[in-house]
């Protein structure tokens, strides 16, 4: 899988300048070189082998990208804090990791903050862990192909986060920024770089959050203004006693939504336009057997 992502970027950035992006290139080429020498070799020493021997099970070794780009590598947290690299094609679990601080009742969300397309920095993920009892939140970055910790050391979480959002932009590692909201409506992002407060200063006066309360029954949205504090620009309130909030749920950060655009007989056209900050609202009434949900 390594020598598969160079292509995609084995010419470097022009921020590395001429001579760093021939280095890269050359460098790319020779681990290019070694990996189809490994190849060849794997294939002659196949070939001596009977075919009864030939094994064909897929490992952390062995796992490569095909050649349309079907097989993936499926990542999944469990309650009791154990985490699964599973393959696609065959369900064998890769590798695995467990989270011994994590008790159970914890509420999970996890991130891809960069894929294998922006070699040679590994693929990241973060995990945000929530404790129910005490609400505090920890940040988990591992790598998602081999399922490593990655050396990048994630903030320390000092208050109870209450939404995150994963922003389009990127550092200077091509690492997408998680945006934190805590219980005092402060703003933190990870990662936390001068280029990476500049762009979020730029994007700020686009960029809405909301905050769920299903105990009161209450939804809040935030706007992030332009020196990164935060303000409320709506409220709605459902009656606890009528609906209680069961989900909530919003288009991914990096998920573009298109309008219809229908030609009339005049040559005129007409467009449905489609509202992207729309929020899908799911409430549950009644108690005992009789219960209804609406969304």
């Amino acid at each position: 899988r390594r020598s598969s992502d160079l292509c995609e970027g084995e010419f470097g950035k022009k921020a590395d300048g001429l001579l760093g992006m021939f280095l890269k290139r050359l460098s790319s080429q020779l681990i290019l070189l070694q990996s189809w020498t490994a190849h060849l070799w794997k294939m002659f020493y196949d070939a001596r082998k009977p075919r009864s021997q030939i094994k064909n099970e897929i490992n952390i070794d062995t796992l490569a990208r095909d050649e349309f780009n079907l097989q993936k590598m499926m990542v999944m947290v469990t309650a009791s804090g154990k985490l699964f690299g599973i393959e696609s094609s065959s369900g064998t679990i890769l590798w695995k990791q467990y989270l011994p601080s994590v008790r159970l009742g914890s509420s999970f969300k996890l991130v891809v903050q960069r894929t294998t397309a922006h070699f040679p920095h590994p693929p990241q993920c973060t995990l945000l862990v929530k404790d129910k009892e005490s609400g505090m939140s920890t940040l988990y970055v591992f790598n998602p192909i081999f399922g490593k910790w990655s050396h990048v050391l994630p903030p320390i979480l000092q208050r109870p986060i209450l939404q995150s959002l994963l922003l389009p932009i990127m550092d200077n590692d091509y690492a997408k920024v998680l945006l934190l909201v805590d219980d005092k409506l402060q703003v933190s992002a990870f990662p936390s770089t001068k280029n990476v407060l500049h762009q979020l200063q730029e994007i700020a006066p686009i960029t809405f959050l909301y905050l769920v309360d299903p105990e009161h029954g209450k939804l809040t949205g935030i706007r992030l203004k332009q020196d990164l504090s935060t303000e409320e620009s709506w409220e709605i309130v459902i009656p606890t006693d009528l609906q209680r909030i069961t989900t909530v749920k919003g288009k991914r950060s990096n998920e573009h939504v298109h309008s219809q655009g229908r030609v009339m007989g005049d040559r005129s056209v007409l467009y449905k336009y489609l509202n992207p900050n729309l929020l899908a609202v799911g409430a549950r009434r009644g108690s005992g057997e009789r219960k209804e949900s609406r969304w």
